[in-house]
């Protein structure tokens, strides 16, 4: 088995943990969800920006913001990711950012699914 299939797509512990916020009743598991969503759409695609820039500056200030929010919402995996390039970012090689990046929008597909199913 593959490091990331082992790896939680979602910790359903802390989604748990933020539905409870608001008595289970799930309002504000969708208001963080759709937060989140909006975000991550946006840093997804500025990081595809500064990757083809070359901005490594750039690149490891956005995937440290999608790294945060990843992590917020219990997305383990592509917070995994998302660290991966910010340390070659801020160690200033881009060389297999690309790649990286591919992980991430894959990761953040997956995450974004299963968040949208898990709020309904």
């Amino acid at each position: 088995m593959a490091e990331h299939d082992a790896e939680l797509l979602l910790d359903e512990t802390i989604l748990s943990e933020l539905d409870s916020l608001d008595g289970g009743s799930g309002a504000f598991l969708r208001q963080i969800v759709g937060v989140f969503v909006g975000q991550a759409d946006e840093l997804v695609a500025d990081l595809q920006n500064a990757v083809d820039a070359s901005d490594a500056g750039r690149v490891g200030d956005l995937a440290h913001k999608l790294k945060g929010s990843a992590r917020t919402v219990g997305a383990a995996r592509l917070g995994r990711h998302c660290e991966g390039l910010e340390a070659a970012a801020r160690g200033g090689d881009l060389s297999d950012a690309p790649a990286r990046l591919e992980g991430i929008t894959r990761a953040y597909a997956e995450v974004r699914g299963a968040l949208e199913a898990r709020v309904g």
